[in-house]
């Protein structure tokens, strides 16, 4: 299972729905099994079934928690981080090798709003 591969089938099979939507709560966490029946969810449900497809041949697989701060008020994203890329609701893109996460941090940012900037980030390793 090839990144590029998992994010194509994630692209063509899933929509992103917000929780409030979906569920009618703020955030709820679905497993890959979940998202997978549903084929819709949100930034967290998308990187979580990406982990699981990644694992175990791309290890570590980190969820990844940014806060932006778009219109002054922070918004959060998540996203799964493997060894040389990023795939999440907004697609998948290759990093180099050396970047640590404080670099990689901008570059998911920068993706989803073009005005946003970094507030803070949190790696889970789960």
């Amino acid at each position: 299972r090839k990144p590029w591969i998992i994010n194509l089938y994630m692209q063509i099979r899933f929509a992103y729905v917000a929780d409030l939507e979906q569920f009618g709560k703020d955030d709820y966490w679905q497993t890959a099994l979940e998202m997978l029946n549903r084929e819709h969810g949100d930034c967290e449900d998308w990187s979580i079934f990406a982990k699981q497809a990644l694992l175990p041949k791309y290890q570590p697989v980190l969820l990844y928690v940014s806060y932006t701060k778009p219109h002054q008020q922070p918004k959060a994203h998540i996203s799964c981080v493997y060894n040389r890329g990023v795939i999440d609701n907004t697609g998948h893109f290759r990093v180099k090798a050396q970047m640590s996460l404080a670099q990689i941090a901008p570059l998911i940012i920068k993706r989803l709003d073009k005005k946003a900037m970094l507030y803070k980030y949190y790696v889970w390793e789960v």
